[in-house]
């Protein structure tokens, strides 16, 4: 599986880095050591499909935080595209 980041969710990870150091290095651990060596990561326990989503939306649960991405088939390979690093609240999963 191939794994892509959003310029959306790499620029708010970057702005976490400066305000929230530890929970910004927690996702970035889970997305390079974690998600990028899993075999299927959507059997892991952190991992949930998105209700009400139109496309194949996953989230994963880091901390206070949620990573949402989307995966596609593509000739043989998934890609799995990171699209948004929120905190959760109310409107999380209504962008």
């Amino acid at each position: 599986m191939k794994t892509t980041i959003n310029n959306r969710a790499d620029k708010h990870l970057e702005k976490l880095l400066k305000g929230d150091p530890k929970s910004a290095l927690k996702i970035k651990i889970f997305l390079n050591e974690v998600l990028a060596t899993a075999q299927n990561p959507l059997e892991l326990s952190n991992c949930r499909k998105v209700m009400g989503a139109t496309d194949n939306r996953w989230r994963w649960r880091v901390g206070q935080y949620r990573i949402i991405g989307i995966i596609t088939n593509s000739n043989e390979i998934q890609i799995l595209s990171i699209i948004e690093i929120d905190k959760k609240d109310d409107n999380t999963y209504n962008k």
